[in-house]
């Protein structure tokens, strides 16, 4: 090993203080993160995981901060045991930082029930704080042990050991091959975050897709009705009137959700559906029309929206999923079919 190599690997490891990752301004910054809280929940439960990882960093300074005393000792032998120490702590780190979820084989799970999102959301949060930690303590520890190596190295020029050069140079290897696996960390973490963003945009573009052409086929009845309303038959006036309002509800509040909603505030959404069905069934519940296409609609939001079978459903020889006892019209079965299902909205593939 020579001083011009230690320079060297130096200059290459701090260089990795310009990447976003290891700027102290962006270390905790959630809107840095790779799924950025949308809800309060989320965020509540994000700020507890931050300030764990600010009473970690504190403390990491003041370990920082007693290794720079031993090393001003002017005991040699305190000082290089302080600096095998410090090579112990890197290996330490290092290999946190290897076992870490978040890499390039993060294991993106099936999602079968809005609690297992929930619960992969937090898992998330946890593992990319726990990285955004590591990757700061192995970087500095790094640098700390590259400085305290060329002082070692200087020492000898004048006065040669060689146990302590062989130690020595054993460092200077260890040291490189923590600072490539470091890079690797760093340079993989944009890829990452790629996939994992796609795969939580593709829970969400699941869910839409199905449900806008669930949408589509409720419509086409709505239309029917409208139809026969247009050819004067009184019987179809008002349940026209009020398929229409419940269609044009569900499709403006489904286009507000999906366009700026996320997947956590999904109970929102089904809320506000209950809310336009409980309105609409005054006049549905007089009305036949309406049995199979809700039907229908029903059991593609249940398939849709909700990642498990619902065994709370039993499907009749007639073809029909009941959820409340028959009432006296179709209509209202089969709104309050729908209105169940809602009840039971998840995201999901």
């Amino acid at each position: 090993m020579k001083l011009e190599d230690l320079a060297q690997l130096r200059d290459k490891h701090l260089e990795l203080q310009k990447t976003s990752r290891l700027l102290s301004r962006n270390r905790y910054d959630t809107k840095h993160f790779i799924y950025p809280p949308k809800s309060f929940e989320f965020s509540e439960k994000l700020g507890t995981y931050l300030n764990f990882s600010k009473e970690a960093d504190a403390y990491e300074m003041k370990l920082q901060q007693k290794w720079e005393v031993r090393f001003q000792s002017n005991d040699p032998a305190v000082a290089n045991k302080a600096l095998k120490e410090l090579m112990d702590k890197i290996k330490f780190e290092q290999k946190t930082l290897e076992e870490s979820p978040l890499s390039l084989d993060f294991p993106l799970p099936r999602i079968n029930s809005l609690e297992q999102f929930t619960h992969f959301i937090y898992s998330l949060y946890r593992e990319e704080i726990n990285f955004r930690m590591g990757i700061y303590v192995l970087h500095t520890t790094i640098t700390k042990a590259l400085n305290q190596l060329e002082i070692r190295q200087k020492q000898l020029a004048d006065d040669a050991d060689p146990a302590l050069q062989m130690q020595l140079d054993g460092y200077f290897v260890s040291l490189n091959e923590a600072h490539e696996a470091l890079s690797k960390r760093i340079n993989d973490y944009p890829l990452i975050k790629i996939t994992i963003e796609n795969y939580i945009t593709d829970l969400m573009r699941s869910v839409q897709s199905k449900f806008e052409k669930a949408l589509a086929k409720l419509k086409l009845k709505i239309d029917d009705l409208s139809l026969k309303n247009s050819k004067g038959d009184e019987n179809y006036s008002k349940v026209s009137q009020e398929g229409q309002t419940l269609y044009k509800e569900l499709l403006a509040r489904s286009k507000c959700f999906f366009e700026n909603g996320s997947l956590e505030k999904i109970n929102g959404f089904k809320q506000d559906c209950l809310a336009y069905i409980q309105a609409a069934k005054s006049e549905l519940k007089n009305h036949r029309g309406w049995a199979e296409a809700l039907n229908n609609f029903t059991y593609v939001l249940l398939s849709m929206l909700s990642f498990f079978i619902v065994n709370t459903v039993s499907y009749c020889a007639t073809g029909q999923f009941r959820f409340l006892p028959k009432p006296k019209t179709d209509s209202l079965v089969k709104l309050e079919q729908f209105q169940s299902s809602v009840q039971e909205l998840t995201p999901g593939i």
